[in-house]
């Protein structure tokens, strides 16, 4: 929904759903697993005690009561149960979506780099060796040109250092990206050790495969197995944009700039190149839709796609003797493959597809050192905030007041809000959920894709600053929080009319336009979105339904 052509509208009892879903949880929050109790181990029932006379449990038997809760719960049970010792565990991920962290800012969403983190080091602390590539699409297909997408890029390589990744593919959106920019990132961050290369059989930049990137494929040798990994970008978009095919896009760019190849024609060859260099396993990463990905199959050991549903199959999927992969999207779940040694031979074995929740997986502490060091780049270089953008394009001179002009007229309404968590909920992005363990906290205050549903006057979908709306705490403290005016609109014009009538007791038809306008409101679903909401409710919120405090009222005393 664009509010740069007229604010979508809602009954008025939409305008302070905010502040119920705030108000009962920060976002939104889950209530304890049915059967247990808030505070109790995993595994112990609502009222069950827990008294010095019950012998204290054993590791094993506390592992096999947390499988059992998280079984009870319909959550996953401890990875890899199972696997044999592997000669090495191929992490396979891609279509992060732009997703730094988990899926939605509830506590119960999957997903996020630190988890992902922390599957690594579980891994390593079992012994086990592994590699990870990706199949490109790391960035929100939206906001490609905003600065904050480059600070994000680099986030995605510091991460991949970290975790030990060996090839990057190319994907859409990684191409939108431009050639000159691809081209400037790879000689900056390919001076550095540790550096992932972006590889493509089918994609040549300037016209030269000679400038080193992207590299036509990568050979790693890892666990005592030689891998060929490349990637193509097909003719197939893996997610339609609306059902409109993005790939053809790139058809009118000059192909000395870039060029995207058949993927049929090329790979063959680069088969050939990789077994000649005595690669064992062979691994194609596809960024391209589930048939043409199907297709490229034969002549390799395993084809990750980058497409399929936001969450996948979570079975083994085969194409003839080849290993079938699909990510996801948003970085909410790993796909795991374990290569054994079978009579000398590396043989594609067991696999796993890893949900990263919060029960197994907990937040990486170097990745959220990570996260600190980015939001303090935010800070510092305040990247997009020359965007902004006009609440109402037919009404440009409309300004965000703030709740302080609304009080004295709506006090009702003012006393409800101003005890909701809607009235904090800028500060909150600075000291994070009262669930949320200390260490875990960074600050983001000043994250432009958390302010747009943390304070006043900014677009939630498109995460812009709308002409006159919050900028940070200390330049426009009076719009800090979820206030009137993000569901009704700014109240410039409002205020000036109604004080006017105050005086004079005159309705002028631009006071009866502004009342009715401001009846209007946004969908609360801009902010409680599936991702962030995904169990939101207007009704239940609204009228206090399920033993919650209803936070109904109105507009007028």
């Amino acid at each position: 929904m664009s509010l740069g052509t007229g604010s979508p509208i809602r009954h008025l009892g939409a305008a302070i759903c905010f502040s119920a879903a705030l108000f009962l949880g920060w976002c939104c929050t889950e209530s304890p697993v049915q059967g247990q109790g808030q505070g109790k181990p995993p595994g112990v029932a609502a009222g069950q005690g827990t008294s010095s006379s019950t012998p204290p449990l054993s590791a094993a038997q506390r592992k096999v009561a947390e499988q059992r809760a998280r079984a009870a719960a319909g959550r996953p049970g401890e990875a890899f149960q199972g696997w044999d010792k592997p000669a090495i565990v191929l992490v396979l991920t891609g279509e992060q979506q732009g997703y730094l962290e988990p899926c939605g800012c509830t506590e119960n969403q999957a997903g996020g780099l630190a988890r992902r983190m922390d599957l690594f080091h579980q891994m390593w602390q079992r012994g086990w060796s592994t590699m990870a590539v990706d199949v490109g699409g790391n960035l929100n297909k939206d906001r490609l040109t905003r600065d904050q997408a480059k600070l994000k890029l680099d986030f995605f390589r510091k991460a991949s250092q970290m975790m030990k990744y060996k090839a990057w593919g190319l994907g859409i959106e990684e191409l939108k990206l431009t050639a000159d920019n691809l081209f400037a990132l790879h000689s900056e961050w390919s001076v550095e050790e540790g550096y992932v290369p972006f590889v493509s059989a089918n994609v040549t930049i300037f016209g030269s495969r000679d400038i080193g990137m992207p590299k036509e494929f990568q050979i790693v040798d890892a666990g005592g197995v030689r891998f060929g990994i490349t990637s193509i970008v097909g003719k197939s978009d893996p997610h339609p944009d609306n059902g409109v095919n993005r790939i053809p896009e790139f058809a009118g760019v000059d192909p000395n700039l870039l060029k995207i190849d058949p993927p049929e024609s090329v790979l063959p060859g680069v088969i050939q190149k990789m077994k000649a260099q005595g690669a064992q396993i062979l691994i194609l990463l596809a960024h391209a839709g589930e048939e043409e990905s199907k297709a490229l199959a034969p002549g390799f050991d395993i084809v990750v796609t980058a497409s399929g549903p936001e969450d996948p199959v979570r079975k083994e999927q085969r194409v003839g003797t080849t290993l079938y992969v699909e990510p996801g999207m948003k970085g909410k779940h790993a796909p795991c493959v374990a290569i054994y040694n079978r009579g000398g031979k590396p043989v594609v074995g067991a696999f796993e597809l890893v949900e990263l929740d919060r029960d197994r997986f907990k937040n990486a502490p170097e990745m959220t050192q990570l996260m600190r060091d980015y939001q303090q780049r935010i800070e510092m270089e305040r990247p997009d905030s020359a965007h902004e953008m006009p609440f109402d394009s037919a009404q440009r001179d409309l300004k965000f007041v703030g709740v302080d002009q609304c009080k004295d007229c709506h006090k009702q309404a003012f006393e409800v809000w101003k005890n909701t968590r809607h009235a904090f909920a800028t500060q909150s992005l600075s000291h994070g959920r009262a669930d949320e363990p200390k260490e875990y906290v960074v600050d983001r205050q000043f994250d432009p894709e958390c302010v747009a549903c943390h304070a006043t006057g900014w677009h939630p979908q498109r995460a812009v600053r709308l002409t006159s709306g919050f900028v940070d705490l200390k330049t426009t403290p009076e719009l800090a929080g979820q206030q009137c005016e993000n569901c009704h609109g700014p109240g410039s014009a409002h205020v000036t009319l109604e004080r006017a009538f105050a005086k004079d007791k005159k309705v002028t038809k631009e006071l009866t336009a502004s009342r009715e306008a401001l009846m209007n409101t946004r969908d609360c679903e801009d902010c409680h979105d599936h991702d962030n909401s995904p169990h939101f409710d207007f009704d239940k919120y609204w009228n206090g339904e399920d033993g919650r405090t209803p936070v109904k009222h109105y507009g007028k005393n």
